[in-house]
């Protein structure tokens, strides 16, 4: 089984005392007009995080550049079979294994506005569900304006995932879901962790 390091570390150095920020987190808040797209790879020790104005430089980048032609809309690109088809066959490259995208969170529900992209070292093909391979302790620890912001999501490389109201997986639970959810009901705007299986 592969843990998430990240998480553990987050957690001790939170019961501890120490801040924690990751890499470029303060590249993550919400810009004033056009939507961002953020990605954060959530296989490394050190959480990196990276925003961009456009939604295929994003994907370009959480892909280690295997999908490099991602249509510019996020809604379409989540509606297009050949995108889901790369961004599912780029899971199994052993080019950048830590490149694989597991999920695409959207602002808005009906997958609008910005985006953020989780990406990991594989994807999930081979996991049992509920055997809890990825996590994210608490998205304030990525992006403060994105902590209680998601309104839908569209996962890929066979994971499923569980969405939860509170940091630490408190609170009310949405899973374990695959492949989307285009509304997330009473817990839209405000889920703050998450994890996949």
């Amino acid at each position: 089984m592969r843990l998430r390091s990240f998480a553990l570390l987050s957690t001790a150095l939170v019961g501890l005392g120490v801040a924690l920020t990751p890499a470029a987190a303060q590249a993550a808040e919400k810009p004033t007009e056009k939507p961002r797209h953020c990605v954060a790879d959530i296989s490394a020790s050190t959480a990196k995080v990276s925003c961009y104005d456009s939604f295929p430089v994003a994907i370009a980048k959480a892909t280690g550049n295997r999908v490099a032609d991602a249509p510019a809309d996020p809604q379409k690109a989540k509606n297009d079979s050949g995108f889901t088809a790369k961004i599912n066959a780029a899971a199994g490259s052993s080019f950048a294994p830590s490149a694989t995208v597991i999920e695409i969170a959207y602002e808005d529900s009906y997958f609008g506005g910005s985006t953020w992209t989780w990406t990991g070292s594989g994807g999930c093909q081979t996991n049992p569900l509920g055997n809890v391979i990825y996590w994210v302790n608490n998205w304030d620890d990525f992006s403060h304006w994105w902590n209680d912001e998601m309104g839908s999501f569209r996962n890929y490389s066979s994971c499923y995932s569980k969405h939860y109201e509170h940091a630490g997986f408190q609170g009310a639970a949405l899973g374990w879901d695959y492949p989307e959810r285009a509304g997330l009901g009473s817990l839209d705007d405000e889920i703050s962790s998450m994890q996949w299986s």
